[in-house]
């Protein structure tokens, strides 16, 4: 199949490989991606070789591989794509590559690099964005002996963290990337106070900090109970035939305290839990239509397998989780 034949070839895989990322298959993910990134005919709208760049840099960052990190930031930059929200990713890529320096301890560098896109950032206004350049700044400046800039960038990010955190009412999502960098800049304060000399505020973000450790150690607890009931779900998996029904899976977890479960995936994962259960309902039908030993069941079949009662709450959740139909998802398995 040519990109003339189908524009939005290299977008569905860019969904595909992202199904694959939310469940952690990084190997399958990787497959994707790289489809995604090959060169040819764009739509505007079509932002999948930058997504696919910008997601294959944050994954080799989040495994220490730094320098594969850095390559895909550089070519996330140097991308010749004009397709829509295209100048976002050149600060998305600059930041990333400060990120980088900052933890090989290359200060200056990162420096550089943050105070090239900090006025953009400013003018456009995405507090997301500048919360984060804010706080990497005031690293570098910290680290570079440059207090009082230090310490007025950590108030800038004071405010704009607390903007955002109003805001992740709204949007439950960003509400634990809120919380991560909060913490952040507990440590940076707390580490700013015990330079400066001020005991009474070191130790004031010293106990912020140890009080946010100490709830992460809470849900680090809980997590013990979610991946026993998510190990007991995947062996079901293995053993069960085609006919198996969720249901079964449900009874197992009742049988274990289901309130005691239902609070920790409320407190670990930010959602109920139907919602639970539905993203591994998900996570099944993706397995199953990976597998051409399964291309002689009908999608209601599938859906049945994977647990959903009707066809239409399989396609609506489907499509919710990784951006495709079950039918563009087995039709464009096959990177080529």
């Amino acid at each position: 199949m040519t990109d003339r034949d189908f524009f939005k070839r290299r977008e569905t895989y860019f969904h595909i490989g992202n199904a694959y990322y939310f469940f952690r298959d990084y190997p399958r993910a990787v497959e994707y991606f790289r489809v995604a990134m090959q060169d040819g005919e764009r739509l505007f709208f079509d932002r999948s070789g930058l997504r696919a760049k910008e997601k294959m840099a944050q994954y080799y960052a989040s495994v220490n591989q730094l320098d594969s990190s850095d390559c895909y930031y550089r070519a996330l930059y140097n991308s010749p794509e004009h397709v829509r929200f295209r100048p976002d990713y050149d600060i998305i890529a600059i930041q990333g590559l400060a990120g980088n320096c900052i933890k090989r301890g290359e200060y200056h560098k990162a420096l550089a690099l943050l105070q090239k896109i900090h006025p953009e950032l400013l003018k456009a206004k995405k507090s997301g964005n500048i919360t984060t350049n804010m706080y990497l700044l005031a690293i570098c400046y910290i680290e570079t002996g440059r207090l009082n800039l230090s310490k007025s960038m950590m108030d800038s990010t004071k405010v704009m963290l607390m903007k955002s955190k109003e805001q992740s009412r709204k949007y439950p999502k960003t509400g634990k990337e809120i919380d991560f960098l909060l913490k952040n800049w507990y440590d940076l304060m707390n580490r700013y106070n015990k330079i400066t000399g001020n005991r009474e505020l070191e130790y004031a973000y010293r106990d912020s900090v140890y009080i946010i450790d100490k709830e992460e150690s809470e849900e680090k607890n809980t997590l013990v109970i979610l991946r026993a009931e998510q190990e007991l779900f995947e062996t079901q998996k293995r053993l069960a035939n085609e006919q198996i029904r969720i249901r079964n899976y449900q009874i197992a977890i009742v049988s274990t305290a289901f309130s005691l479960v239902s609070e920790a995936i409320n407190t670990v994962c930010k959602c109920n839990f139907n919602t639970f259960i539905n993203d591994y309902r998900i996570k099944f039908a993706v397995t199953i239509l990976s597998n051409s030993d399964y291309d002689k069941y009908s999608l209601e079949q599938i859906a049945e397998i994977s647990g959903f009662s009707n066809r239409q709450s399989f396609y609506t959740s489907f499509k919710n989780k990784t951006g495709l139909t079950p039918a563009a998802f087995c039709k464009n398995r096959n990177p080529q």
